[in-house]
């Protein structure tokens, strides 16, 4: 458990095991969520602010155990852990010698009563040039290393190939990850959104992570498919993307 103090907020994060599927909710075998927590340090005693049940930190295939720290400039970095006990998913890295990994250092925020994160702005030092792309047009030969961001405020329908039979859709109010058979056991991991206002895709050699509107709800799955030829940007409304390169 990971008990932090976050925009005045006193927030826990933990990983309760064998939470049964509601829908599109909890459906890894063991969850990752977080609650507002209001706390008397004299008794001590602590209570849970709201009813229903606890909203997940990160909603892909892969993501448990997260542990989180302040660094000198007062930021809250969290980092978890790119896999989940007793999934039923192949990694086929096994077979030389390793698995999962860690996801980059996520900056926490609170907003609107949601747990938020984002990428440190690190990362951005990474980034090669940019490329511009709107909505039917392609940014040639991607690779597996990027970092793309699409502005799509008001568009209702948005779908990207980010891997050769890896899609990210937004529609009829869900954000779905689809990993159709290069999934290794990995099949569709969805949360629902009123609106898809932007969207940044996080993109490693064997990992995904994916961020929309500002952070309020992340995906975060392994992913072994090769790079697309050409990535395009499908939309039913205005979106265009930035696309950056990552160096090594």
């Amino acid at each position: 458990p990971d008990l932090f103090e976050l925009d005045g907020e006193l927030i826990l994060v933990c990983c309760p095991q064998g939470v049964p599927a509601d829908g599109w909710r909890y459906r890894n075998p063991h969850q990752c969520v977080w609650f507002s927590i209001e706390a008397d340090w004299g008794a001590p005693s602590f209570k849970i602010v709201g009813q229903g049940m606890p909203p997940m930190v990160d909603a892909g295939f892969d993501f448990y155990a997260p542990q989180s720290f302040e660094d000198v400039a007062r930021r809250r970095l969290m980092i978890g852990w790119s896999g989940c006990p007793d999934a039923k998913a192949e990694s086929p890295t096994v077979a030389r010698g390793w698995q999962c990994a860690l996801t980059v250092p996520r900056e926490l925020s609170m907003r609107g009563g949601k747990l938020c994160q984002q990428p440190a702005h690190e990362i951005e030092r990474m980034r090669g040039n940019c490329v511009r792309a709107v909505g039917g047009e392609t940014v040639e030969e991607p690779g597996r290393l990027f970092d793309l961001v699409v502005s799509c405020e008001g568009a209702k329908m948005v779908e990207l190939e980010i891997r050769k039979g890896v899609f990210v859709r937004y529609t009829d109010g869900m954000l779905t990850l689809d990993m159709g058979d290069e999934g290794y056991g990995r099949n569709q991991r969805s949360i629902e959104l009123s609106e898809l206002r932007d969207l940044r895709v996080l993109s490693d050699t064997t990992m995904v992570e994916i961020f929309a509107n500002g952070g309020e709800a992340a995906l975060t799955s392994r992913t072994y498919s090769s790079a697309v030829p050409a990535m395009a940007l499908h939309a039913e409304g205005a979106a265009s993307m930035d696309f950056y390169r990552l160096a090594h």
